[in-house]
């Protein structure tokens, strides 16, 4: 475990309620993860190699070009999809993973992961415009200026509590 995230972890009941300023329009990808991890924007741009503006050069982030800064100080970082699609090795027929019978025993093991973890939660905005929100100490910490708990994260409370929210996730990094 890395000491970044050791001192993210201790913060424990002295936690308070923040929210991240968001760096500019394309950045909430990286700003979640400059939030998590406690690096700055400015310190994850310049690994990056670019500000991610669309201004001569990408606009936005990939996560993969944030994986690699992390990795170097120390963070581990694992991927968990709400909905995995697995690939017919012969026929290339592609298939969603199921935990369970239903489709809702995928959102249960995803909320599950969310349980004491923290990370980067990417979705969808109700618009279906890709997104990103920082998860720590249990709450959703979005680039838009607000933060809110998801109070359960059991059974179909964890479909309706995060669907009403203004991130459809469908993947967690889980940052460690």
């Amino acid at each position: 475990m890395s000491d970044n995230n050791l001192q993210l972890n201790q913060l424990g009941s002295d936690y308070k309620l923040t929210t991240i300023s968001r760096t500019h329009k394309y950045s909430c990808l990286l700003d979640s993860f400059a939030f998590v991890t406690g690096i700055t924007p400015k310190e994850l741009m310049r690994d990056i190699g670019h500000a991610g503006t669309g201004e001569n050069e990408p606009r936005g982030f990939h996560t993969q070009e944030i994986i690699e800064p992390l990795i170097n100080r120390g963070f581990w970082i694992t991927p968990i999809e709400l909905f995995p699609v697995s690939e017919d090795p012969e026929t290339g027929e592609k298939r969603i993973v199921k935990f369970g019978l239903e489709e809702v025993d995928n959102f249960r093991r995803f909320a599950k992961q969310l349980q004491g973890a923290n990370g980067v939660l990417l979705g969808f905005t109700q618009e279906r415009i890709p997104h990103a929100t920082a998860w720590v100490h249990s709450l959703v910490h979005d680039p838009i200026g607000v933060a809110y708990p998801i109070l359960e994260l059991n059974n179909h409370v964890a479909v309706s509590i995060l669907m009403d929210k203004p991130l459809i996730p469908n993947m967690f990094w889980m940052i460690q």
